[in-house]
């Protein structure tokens, strides 16, 4: 069975913003986009056959595609570990089935893996990117052999889609009074109407970059936030902790954190041990603020034995970070597997990082994009 359609592809353009992540796998002819197709085919290949037309299935729907692409990761993950990762595990005391059990050498499942995507994002929030893509889209429309874009700020302000044609008409009439040799940077350039208003800034092709038209947009706007993605990974690990109730084995919450507010090591420890209660190499002390989700570890968080955390994405493995957070209060303290990977545990109470195997030597793939074979 294959993930992506046996076709002939030659659309080597780039990614639109309101593209789906498989659609554009899909329909793309660039040669990464062909090395991740062939990566993705072959964990898919290494997948229980018989679970395989259902993952198939959610891989090529838009909203599913990032969580049926976690799954497909663990399971690879697992396999190159050297554990056998079984698909949805029964249990006998409820109906409810944890993600993958990794079996033993006998065959007997010896751990539970359940797999959760953080994106840092509400559904407010995606409708609103969704808005500020099909605007990133249109400007796209226009190409221009002389000056590219970038957009500081951008405001909706009425909620509904704005207009492309009147914003490129704008747009349209500022390049067209402007002189790349003069004009190496022009900004602002403010555009206001009634839906959205986006500030501008013009800047000049290098001029042996000139002359052949190209996509207009150069850079974005990054928006503003307090804070990382503490919240979400607390949130993630609330959902997981006591959804099969007592497993009587070490549970592994994996998380992949697709959130671009994301501070890696510091949110997760902020989110797990409390915020500003735990230093590198230092005593642990406990959660003195009662915020860390392993705080005294109450209402059956200490069935978690540990959180797996990644920024891994189909776009890069060989180069995203993975790191295993060991709860200090574990019913099951984990000693799996997952213990080849880099971790973040407490020796006689202090809180240090283990090296551990990099995704890049576990798959055998490059640090350098696109992936090839090392």
């Amino acid at each position: 069975m294959e993930v992506f359609d046996s076709i002939q592809r030659s659309d080597a353009s780039p990614g639109k913003h309101t593209e789906g992540s498989f659609e554009y796998l899909n329909r793309s002819s660039r040669p990464e986009c062909e090395n991740i197709r062939q990566l993705m085919q072959q964990w898919f290949e290494e997948y229980p056959q018989a679970e395989q037309a259902e993952l198939r299935t959610r891989l090529r729907i838009e909203t599913k595609f990032r969580e049926a692409w976690f799954e497909l990761f663990l399971h690879a993950l697992a396999s190159r570990l050297g554990a056998s990762a079984i698909t949805h595990p029964p249990l006998a005391h409820t109906t409810k089935a944890p993600d993958f059990g990794l079996a033993d050498a006998n065959g007997d499942i010896s751990e539970y893996l359940e797999a959760r995507v953080v994106r840092g994002e509400s559904v407010d929030d995606r409708g609103r990117q969704a808005v500020i893509n099909t605007v990133y889209d249109a400007i796209n429309q226009l190409e221009n052999p002389d000056f590219l874009i970038t957009i500081p700020r951008l405001r909706l302000v009425s909620g509904r889609q704005p207009s492309g044609k009147l914003i490129r008409k704008y747009l349209q009439a500022e390049l067209s009074r402007l002189d790349p040799d003069r004009d190496q940077l022009y900004s602002p350039a403010d555009y206001r109407d009634k839906d959205v208003e986006i500030e501008f800034r013009i800047l000049a092709r290098a001029p042996e970059r000139r002359g052949t038209p190209g996509r207009l947009l150069g850079g974005y706007s990054g928006g503003a936030r307090w804070g990382g993605a503490m919240r979400e990974i607390k949130n993630a690990v609330r959902d997981k902790a006591g959804r099969y109730g007592k497993l009587g084995k070490p549970f592994v919450i994996a998380l992949d954190v697709a959130s671009v507010w994301f501070n890696w090591h510091e949110d997760t420890c902020d989110a797990l041990y409390g915020k500003d209660c735990w230093t590198e190499g230092a005593t642990y002390a406990g959660d003195k603020t009662g915020e860390g989700i392993f705080h005294g570890c109450a209402s059956g968080y200490s069935r978690v034995s540990a959180v797996l955390v990644t920024d891994a994405a189909p776009w890069h493995v060989s180069d995203a970070r993975i790191r295993l957070y060991h709860n200090p209060y574990a019913q099951h303290p984990y000693e799996g597997v997952l213990y080849r990977l880099p971790q973040a545990r407490f020796d006689d109470r202090r809180l240090t990082s283990i090296e551990g195997l990099s995704l890049s030597e576990l798959f055998g793939l490059t640090k350098r994009l696109p992936y090839e074979a090392s």
